[in-house]
């Protein structure tokens, strides 16, 4: 399934490896874009909502240590789609998103590159409780285990920027 275009340069610790992130989401089956000078002349501001519509459709985008969220229509089709990725996990691995609303959502990994991309993707086409949540919300949590299960990893993310970024992304940017 193919998911995104371009989503900038990004990475969880050196907001500058787009190489390195290109070489990853590759052997995950994801393209970025062939113009990746304008890519890495672009600065990343983490724990910012950003929508990037270098792509051929516009991908909203959040980083975090430990995260990356992207939202944004797939390549080929028009559902809504979530991506969420994680550091160190497995296939199967549990992970719960909450938000400070209350909502709390069970979800699962479905994939990994390798020992260190891992990913899950949610159709949020017709789930307008989850975009409400994250209008609504101030923060939210996304919790996962890692070394099979011996640790937790917590990861905060804020809220202030997703609606305003959400309405330009439905808007086409």
């Amino acid at each position: 399934m193919k998911l995104f275009g371009s989503i900038g340069a990004f990475s969880i610790v050196n907001r500058r490896i787009q190489s390195i992130a290109a070489t990853a989401l590759l052997a995950a089956g994801i393209s970025m874009a062939a113009d990746t000078d304008s890519a890495q002349a672009q600065d990343i501001v983490p724990d910012t909502w950003t929508v990037d519509c270098q792509a051929p459709k516009c991908v909203l985008y959040y980083v975090t240590a430990g995260m990356r969220l992207y939202i944004g229509e797939e390549l080929e089709g028009d559902r809504l789609l979530m991506e969420i990725r994680l550091g160190p996990s497995l296939p199967g691995t549990p992970v719960t998103m909450r938000i400070d609303t209350g909502y709390s959502a069970g979800l699962i990994v479905t994939e990994c590159a390798d020992e260190t991309n891992c990913r899950l993707i949610l159709d949020i086409s017709e789930n307008e409780q989850l975009i409400e949540q994250l209008k609504q919300g101030g923060d939210g949590m996304t919790a996962y285990v890692i070394d099979e299960g011996q640790t937790i990893i917590l990861v905060p993310f804020t809220l202030s920027g997703f609606t305003a970024a959400y309405n330009e992304l439905m808007s086409g940017g």
